[in-house]
């Protein structure tokens, strides 16, 4: 005749199974969730810096101001003018963290800047190119 278990041990069986698979989909939803604009306004901060991030770093001049916005959701800021019968528009997402003062910043953002609805800069050193050439186009014309 065999002795029986221990209903203690087959309790820790069942435990170990419970935590092991919790812990397995878990790791799972972390390794397969990929944040996307849809539910950017549902993010905390920090995810939706991140996925500003990475959607940034994979722009190509000259992409739609159509697209970015499909990809990124609605910008942070948004400064637009028309300029000699031209739209331009500097819109900034959220990228990097400066100070933990409940509030977003230009300078927490990286700046697009779009001319007649295309992407021409990226990042606060094109901007300023830019609006330093423009600067000097005009100047000349005067």
């Amino acid at each position: 005749m065999q002795a029986r278990r221990p209903k203690s041990t087959n309790m820790f069986k069942v435990i170990s199974l419970i935590v092991g698979g919790y812990l397995i989909f878990a790791g799972l939803l972390i390794a397969l969730y990929e944040p996307s604009p849809e539910d950017a306004n549902a993010m905390d901060w920090e995810d939706r810096q991140q996925l500003n991030q990475q959607v940034i770093a994979t722009l190509s001049l000259g992409t739609s101001k159509q697209e970015v916005l499909q990809q990124l959701g609605a910008p942070n800021f948004n400064d637009a003018q028309i300029v000699d019968g031209t739209q331009v528009q500097l819109i900034r997402y959220r990228t990097h963290h400066v100070s933990s003062d409940g509030e977003t910043t230009p300078d927490e953002c990286t700046p697009l800047l779009f001319v007649a609805n295309e992407l021409v800069g990226i990042g606060d050193q094109a901007v300023a190119r830019y609006q330093n050439a423009d600067r000097l186009q005009t100047s000349a014309s005067h």
